[in-house]
């Protein structure tokens, strides 16, 4: 009985999340200057995804990589209509 109340208060009725923005969050791995231009070039992904979508983003924090080159983290939030509906499944 508790778990179904818990559930009918977090999961909506309809299945679908109507949030206005997400948070994405990506780190580098072990691979040094490697693994900070892979940030960089999938943060540059998110951003083009972004404005195709007619969605607006802000970086909030971010760290370069080594020498300066890519980024050891990234956090970008991404404000648009349905944007958490449409990003909730992003995971790796």
């Amino acid at each position: 009985e508790l778990f179904e109340l818990m559930a009918s208060k977090l999961i909506p009725e309809d299945g679908t999340e109507e949030a206005e923005s997400a948070i994405v969050e990506l780190r580098s791995g072990t691979g040094g200057a490697e693994a900070a231009l892979f940030v960089e070039d999938i943060l540059n992904m998110y951003i083009a995804w972004s404005s195709r979508h007619g969605m607006s983003y802000d970086l909030q924090t971010s760290h370069r990589g080594p020498d300066g080159k890519g980024f050891r983290d990234v956090r970008l939030e991404i404000d648009g209509n349905s944007a958490w509906n449409l990003l909730r499944n992003e995971a790796g």
